[in-house]
């Protein structure tokens, strides 16, 4: 009998250790990394004197989707502003995106149990887009600003390689946290 209630709270044990190591992320080994696929829709917000929407930088921008990662799916939100354009030199933007502008970006995930992480870009952040304005690729990196219950504390990097097309977001949010 005492060999079956050993292996039973051994079993309990180790059930335990592998529901938490994905759940938590900040256990006992520490902070955990995030890849993060990304897909969502992003409209401006900024308007012209006629009351129609500037679609042309410079203008802020509103982002909603979800984020999908190792540790579960999270609502993405952002906002963010595409500064002035200029011509881009060689190598900076992808092929057929010729101009450049700088980029700031806020963002928050939020996941289903209540959990949030956000950040905020540093440095030199930028968007690269085509003559019309409809295409734009992001190139954007910045600090963890903070977060609630798993990610209390959070302290960190993100990077993130994004492409918008007309209104459709897709792309990849990596997050290193300390």
């Amino acid at each position: 009998m005492k060999k079956g209630i050993t292996f039973i709270a051994i079993a309990a044990m180790a059930l335990a250790f592998v529901a938490t190591a994905d759940t938590d992320a900040k256990a006992w080994w520490g902070w955990h990394g995030m890849n993060l696929k990304i897909a969502g829709s992003s409209f401006s917000v900024t308007t012209l004197p006629d009351g129609t929407t500037n679609a042309v930088p410079p203008f802020t921008a509103i982002q909603n989707g979800i984020a999908r990662g190792k540790y579960g799916k999270a609502q993405l939100r952002s906002q963010t502003f595409a500064g002035e354009l200029a011509p881009a030199a060689e190598g900076e933007c992808p092929d057929g995106l010729v101009l450049r502008g700088a980029l700031t970006i806020s963002f928050v995930l939020t996941y289903s149990d209540g959990s949030l992480i956000s950040g905020t870009t540093t440095g030199d952040s930028h968007y690269c887009t085509d003559f019309t304005g409809t295409t734009f690729a992001t190139d954007a990196a910045g600090i963890i600003t903070g977060g609630a219950r798993r990610f209390d504390d959070a302290t960190g990097d993100w990077n993130v390689d994004a492409t918008i097309e007309g209104s459709r977001l897709t792309g990849n949010l990596l997050v290193d946290l300390d």
